[in-house]
């Protein structure tokens, strides 16, 4: 996660252009500055639409995450999650989003849809990890330890419908 976007920033983000693979970046706001050169408040003011051009113009998939994150294409569709808690803003917590998704692609899900839902369960795990602990206690263990709950309730029926609403 972190890692590998700082290595982006480092070399250009032009290298994108040059894969041949599916890539996913998975930027907070402040990596997002770093790679794209743009300040952050206008990243935060402008989250929909940052996403999607810098998806469309390097061809990659990118999940921008904010207060509300944003999931754009390279085919400059966007979905906005409202999923989450503050409480997630800590170091460790985009890695497990990182694995979440990695592990739904790996499994042969269609990319977009391994987005969508990764970061629907990324954010209801954090919420229900949230319920269990306090805010300032939070750490990223806590939201693996919440992801089998969230699967269930996303099973669910009626998570699953505000899934498709959502998304």
């Amino acid at each position: 996660d972190a890692d590998g976007l700082n290595n982006l920033a480092d070399l250009g983000v032009e290298v994108l252009r040059e894969r041949k693979g599916i890539t996913v970046l998975t930027p907070h706001v402040g990596e997002f500055e770093r790679l794209s050169g743009l300040e952050k408040s206008y990243i935060v003011e402008n989250l929909v639409d940052v996403a999607v051009d810098f998806s469309v113009r390097y061809g990659c998939y990118v999940v921008l995450k904010s207060s509300r994150t944003a999931i754009a294409t390279p085919e400059g569709k966007v979905y906005l999650s409202v999923r989450g808690t503050p409480a997630m803003a800590k170091g460790g917590v985009g890695d497990v989003l990182a694995g979440i998704l990695t592990a739904l692609i790996g499994r042969g899900m269609p990319v977009e849809w391994a987005l969508k839902l990764g970061v629907f369960l990324h954010g209801l795990a954090g919420e229900l990890a949230e319920k269990r602990k306090h805010r300032e206690t939070l750490k990223a263990l806590d939201l693996v330890e919440s992801l089998p709950s969230a699967f269930r309730l996303i099973e669910s029926r009626a998570y699953s419908q505000a899934f498709e609403y959502l998304l």
